[in-house]
């Protein structure tokens, strides 16, 4: 796209002017005041309803026109397929007489719009500067010098770049193109990108540490559970301690006579046999005890899951929240700076004065003059004001969101203390039921048992004697075999608590072959980055010349952060920053980057400079360049095409 010609009406300074630079690259040579910005201004609100500083509300009619004065601007460009097009856009006041009005007066203004000279409603002219001229951020990008190094947003900046010169180097790209990335596509999957991946991989890692934080202190409370064994019996006695038993009963059923030791041998019989059926009934009742405990441990463990999710997505809120906070207060800062500054600006009493013949304007022109003065002093403090009170309400809704947040969050960490007490609870309950003999019915057989012994060893008073001893005897073999029983039962308590340490121990070890693989993993997604990064940033910079971008910056640990710099390449073959280079390197360094820019967006549009005098040579592009100098020796505009006749 080339720019024919521009003709101006009644725009600012210019009452009638006709820019014609043929499609050429031209310098525009005056002194100031001329009306060099005044012919850039008119060129952009043309297409964009905006003078070239991107401000729709300006000075834009002569200050000394009538009511009736329109403003005109008139554009012809060539298309790059040879086409001719002409845009035209109209200001002009809306003056009318109302019934029961004298006079006729100004109720507005309005904006007409004409393409190749046909009228046309706003709504349709628009989409004619998209499809000729990619819309105001293209037009903005590459037709004004600095807007896209230096005044655009480096998030907005970096955002083009990939989306124009690598929108379609995907993870899959990247890992293919680096042999070390290659288990990377491995773990990732199919459907998976890497930074999914790394952020599945943390999670996972996280909650690992924090089972084998645990799984000590579990060990620690399963060693200090054993018992204290009874002392030990040697196993080859038990045969001789049972005959001994028999021996002695029978030796105590001999001494007994009459009906009532009959009886009560056949009483102890029977409280015996009750007392063997109540313990296999308990042994087959507590055989399955656990299963309740072990339902309950794992509903628990659920609670706790659900938990730690709700308290990581209450983190990243709080934390989304802040760098709001801290990203709005400058800006607030800077809005109530602006509303001081709007506040103490007054008319310059020079406005008042004619620049033609140097003679105040009358009273009515001055006070119309200052009352404009007024009402845009007035509509500026009213739009900052309006912008402050938007941004201080936003981040009065994030600091009560990041308030509840902590609330919630320090309510989860209680949660979490509480659920893995009783998880602990739970879990330490899951072991051997107590032994028979300890229950309260056990004890209750016992001590009947004894009673009716020792009935039926005082019911032969002549044997008294030889049955208490008999009995006495009888008792102890029992006792000792009662202790033998207890130890056996208290060793296969304890094979149950090793057993269960050793199962901590295998997960422990497992926990651990886990975390390096974790390690391992999360280590190549971040050397994934980095190479990423180089790829896209070499991909983008093969594309411009003497430019390189910086779209990340490497830390001392390794790890980067997103950016967007420019590098010009100075006198000396180095690349510095845009920003400390001299005037004329960034002025061909903002060359090509249009240049580059307009290759890859496939659209070259016409390219303003202004105070082009800070740059005495200029690089060529394909762009057609139009370049605002100043000049004291043209008291009016003077173009002057350039020498390559571009």
């Amino acid at each position: 796209m080339k720019l024919i010609s521009l003709t101006i009406e009644n725009f600012k300074g210019l009452r009638s002017f006709a820019f014609r630079p043929d499609g050429r690259s031209v310098t525009v040579k005056a002194a100031n005041g001329a009306g060099k910005s005044t012919l850039m201004d008119a060129y952009w609100w043309l297409l964009t309803g905006k003078n070239s500083a991107q401000i729709e509300k300006f000075g834009i009619y002569p200050v000394d026109a009538s009511e009736d004065v329109q403003v005109s601007v008139t554009g012809v460009f060539q298309t790059d397929g040879g086409e001719t097009l002409t845009l035209g856009r109209t200001y002009k006041r809306r003056i009318e007489r109302r019934r029961g009005d004298a006079e006729s007066t100004v109720r507005g203004n309005k904006t007409e719009f004409t393409v190749n000279g046909v009228p046309k409603a706003q709504k349709d002219f628009q989409p004619i500067i998209e499809q000729h001229f990619g819309g105001e951020q293209k037009l903005l990008m590459l037709g004004m010098l600095h807007h896209f190094a230096v005044e655009t947003p480096w998030a907005d900046r970096r955002a083009v770049l990939i989306n124009l010169f690598a929108p379609h180097l995907d993870d899959k790209d990247i890992i293919n193109a680096h042999e070390e990335l290659a288990p990377l596509g491995g773990y990732i999957g199919a459907m998976t990108t890497v930074a999914d991946y790394a952020q599945q991989a943390k999670l996972q890692r996280r909650k690992v540490q924090e089972r084998l934080k645990e799984i000590p202190a579990r060990i620690d409370e399963a060693e200090k559970s054993k018992p204290s064994l009874p002392p030990e019996t040697d196993a080859a006695a038990i045969p001789g301690l049972m005959a001994r038993k028999m021996k002695l009963t029978g030796t105590v059923a001999a001494l007994q006579n009459g009906e009532g030791a009959a009886a009560l041998r056949k009483r102890i019989a029977e409280q015996e046999a009750k007392a063997a059926e109540a313990r296999a009934a308990y042994l087959r009742e507590t055989a399955g005890g656990n299963d309740a405990l072990q339902r309950q441990a794992a509903e628990l463990r659920r609670q706790i899951a659900e938990t730690e999710v709700k308290k990581e997505a209450l983190v990243r809120n709080q934390s989304a929240d802040a760098a709001f906070l801290e990203e709005a207060a400058p800006e607030l800062d800077g809005l109530r700076r602006q509303v001081r500054d709007e506040h103490g600006r007054v008319f310059d009493d020079s406005e008042a004065i004619c620049p033609t013949c140097g003679q105040a304007y009358p009273p009515e022109r001055i006070d119309d003059l200052k009352a404009r003065f007024n009402t845009d002093k007035a509509d500026k403090i009213q739009s900052i004001t309006e912008r402050g009170k938007e941004l201080a309400a936003l981040v009065k809704e994030a600091q009560a969101r990041q308030k509840s947040s902590m609330r919630e969050i320090a309510d989860c960490g209680d949660r979490l203390e509480t659920l893995r007490s009783h998880l602990r609870e739970v879990t330490d309950s899951i072991a051997a039921p107590p032994a028979w003999e300890t229950t309260t019915d056990a004890r209750a057989y016992a001590v009947e048992l004894g009673e009716l012994r020792e009935q039926l060893a005082h019911i032969d008073s002549a044997s008294k004697k030889q049955r208490a001893a008999a009995q006495a005897e009888l008792d102890a073999i029992e006792a000792q075999l009662a202790q033998i029983n207890a130890r056996a039962q208290m060793q296969e308590h304890l094979k149950a608590i090793d057993a269960r340490i050793a199962d901590l121990q295998a997960e422990e070890k497992k926990l651990g072959v886990q975390l390096a693989q974790l390690d391992l993993h999360l280590d190549l997604t971040e050397r994934f980055v980095q190479l990423q990064a180089s790829d896209i940033e070499e991909k983008i910079n093969t594309a411009f010349e003497g430019v390189r971008w910086v779209l990340f910056d490497r830390q001392v640990n390794g790890g980067i952060t997103p950016c967007c710099r420019a590098l010009l390449l100075n006198d000396r073959g180095e690349y510095v920053s845009y920003e400390s280079t001299n005037t004329a390197h960034q002025y061909n360094g903002g060359l090509h980057i249009i240049d580059g820019l307009s290759r890859a967006a496939g659209l070259r549009l016409p390219v303003w400079i202004d105070k082009a005098e800070s740059c005495t040579a200029y690089d060529k592009i394909e762009n057609q360049v139009i370049r605002l100098q100043v000049s004291a020796e043209h008291d009016e505009i003077t173009v002057e095409v350039d020498d390559d006749g571009r």
